[in-house]
């Protein structure tokens, strides 16, 4: 065979493999995504069962809900669609349902943030995060305001301060008896 001849092949055999291994990967991605679908739905099911042996009584499940926010002064909507929305004595709540090891922790970066756009984007009286694994259920709050931490040069003048004061006291009544 001529070197031409290889290099046409090899080319053809690159791009084959590629192609394959594109649809390879994009199969399983499909495939990992319906999981993960199947699970979730299953484990929204699960919830409500839990969410009802702690007293709740689930009022609407994936009810799409549009916010607002302000981007340069100009209002921006989008859709949310919490797990569902939950009552008991009173009280409304929205609820989140994960599952897994990570995102159950309602301190894990994705689920913290999810829980906070909910609880300050919505007219409910609290959060609830349903463990559909451990079968539990977490009631979330935040703060309404961020508290603030005296910074470190902040806390070092004032020690600076105190030291100061600490030592001019020591001085003024080390010169009186001396005078």
């Amino acid at each position: 065979m001529t070197t031409n001849l290889w290099i046409v092949f090899m080319m053809l055999a690159f791009f084959l493999g590629g192609l394959l291994f594109y649809q390879a990967f994009s199969w399983w991605d499909r495939f990992c995504f319906g999981r993960r679908m199947k699970r979730g739905v299953k484990a929204e099911v699960k919830a409500e069962k839990i969410l009802r042996r702690y007293g709740y009584k689930v009022t609407a499940v994936q009810q799409p809900t549009t916010m607002a926010m302000k981007v340069d002064g100009k209002t921006k909507t989008y859709e949310v669609c919490p797990d569902a929305i939950a009552r008991r004595k009173k009280r409304l709540y929205l609820v989140e349902v994960k599952t897994g090891a990570r995102a159950v922790d309602p301190l894990f970066r994705e689920t913290r943030r999810q829980l906070l756009e909910y609880y300050h984007g919505f007219p409910v009286d609290g959060v609830l995060l349903v463990n559909a694994d451990a079968e539990r259920v977490h009631q979330i709050e935040f703060s309404s305001k961020a508290v603030h931490r005296p910074s470190f040069l902040f806390r070092k003048m004032v020690a600076a301060f105190v030291v100061g004061a600490a030592f001019a006291a020591g001085l003024i009544l080390w010169v009186i008896p001396h005078g």
